[in-house]
Formats: C-alpha cells, sequence, structure tokens
C-alpha cells in the first residue's frame, strides 16, 4: 500500500481535521503542467496534538459521519 503525506490545513473542531495533498500532473493534450488538490475531512479524537501544516498520513475507516471516512495512522 502506497503511503502519501498529507498536509493539515484546517482543524475544524475537536475531532476533526481537514487534510490536503497536491499533486502535478501533465495535461492529456497540450502537456502543460497542472497542479490538482484533494481535500478530505478526517476524525482523530484529539486535535490538539497536531498544528497547521503538520504531515500526517491517513487510512479508510468505516464512516464516522457524512464526510468523515478517514482516520490518522499513528
Amino acid at each position: 500500500m502506497i503511503t502519501i503525506e498529507w498536509t493539515i490545513v484546517s482543524i475544524s473542531d475537536e475531532k476533526t481535521i481537514i487534510v490536503e495533498n497536491h499533486r502535478r500532473v501533465a495535461h492529456e493534450k497540450y502537456i502543460k503542467s497542472l497542479v490538482k488538490s484533494k481535500r478530505f475531512a478526517v476524525h482523530t479524537e484529539d486535535s490538539s496534538k497536531f498544528s497547521l501544516w503538520d504531515k500526517v498520513s491517513i487510512i479508510p475507516c468505516a464512516p464516522k459521519s457524512k464526510t468523515k471516512k478517514w482516520i490518522i495512522k499513528l
């Protein structure tokens, strides 16, 4: 399994953080370099352990809410 480093961009609540990942891809036709990003809401029991711009790894889990389907890999 490939581990991707995610960056914490927001700490919403005491149990929710928002992570984001940027990747650089080439356009199929024009070969121009584009930056694509993906954001996920991640469940954590204690968000005070983390600060903005920390690098974390996430793994899928059973849904905790409508948008939270990931937890932080320790």
